[in-house]
């Protein structure tokens, strides 16, 4: 699988046929722009947030928006980056995980079209597993996509 270029249309329909098979309500965006603004749509205002490392939310703007503190949720991971006691930190992490929105990438989608996800840290995955409200943008390695 070639993971440099973007898929065709084809693939992504049946990929997103797969995804709502499994009761997954899979949405497509032209544009970054678009996706930065239907996620803040849906993200309702006050609610608690933690992000894992994506690529995605870096290339859609979504993570200078949260640096730059001019949103309506309450950003967990300020808190985390400014704890200075690791112990604190780590404690704090872990509470993370519990957020109301907690947001990441899927690092694969194979070609049966089923989610994957490998970290060699806890958190995104255990975020993955407790998600009452899934929220995911991208649909394959997220580092590989470029957006024009």
């Amino acid at each position: 699988m070639d993971y440099t270029t973007l898929p065709t249309t084809d693939v992504l329909q049946k990929t997103m046929d797969a995804l709502k098979s499994r009761g997954i309500n899979p949405e497509l965006v032209q544009t970054k722009e678009e996706a930065l603004a239907r996620l803040q749509i849906l993200i309702p205002d006050g609610v608690t947030l933690m992000t894992g490392a994506s690529v995605t939310l870096q290339q859609i703007d979504f993570e200078a928006l949260l640096i730059s503190g001019k949103h309506p949720w309450k950003n967990l991971k300020d808190q985390i980056l400014a704890e200075k006691d690791p112990q604190m930190q780590r404690t704090l992490r872990k509470q993370g995980i519990l957020a109301d929105y907690f947001l990441g990438s899927v690092k694969r989608l194979g070609p049966d079209r089923r989610a994957g996800q490998c970290q060699r840290h806890r958190q995104p995955v255990a975020g993955l597993c407790l998600f009452q409200r899934p929220c995911d943008l991208g649909g394959r390695r997220p580092e590989d996509r470029p957006y024009s």
